[in-house]
């Protein structure tokens, strides 16, 4: 009986580190950076494609404003 929970216990150690282990690492500043000015410029060229397909007032201005601020 002692045997089977320690057992039991070692296997929920072991796996418990296994989650920790598998956790990425935090990113630093400059990786944050670099995501936000990808995404900035993925946000111009889906914005820049609206505004070359679309024909919706509403979309157009979204789009303008989409351009406008993110080249801030």
């Amino acid at each position: 009986m002692y045997a089977r929970c320690f057992g039991a216990a070692l296997t929920v150690l072991v796996l418990a580190a296994g989650t920790v282990a598998a956790q990425p690492a935090k990113p630093d500043d400059a990786q944050i950076a670099h995501i936000a000015y990808t995404a900035g410029v993925i946000d111009i060229k889906a914005a820049q494609q609206a505004l070359q397909k679309s024909r919706n007032p509403q979309v157009r201005r979204f789009a303008q404003d989409m351009v406008r601020v993110t080249r801030r």
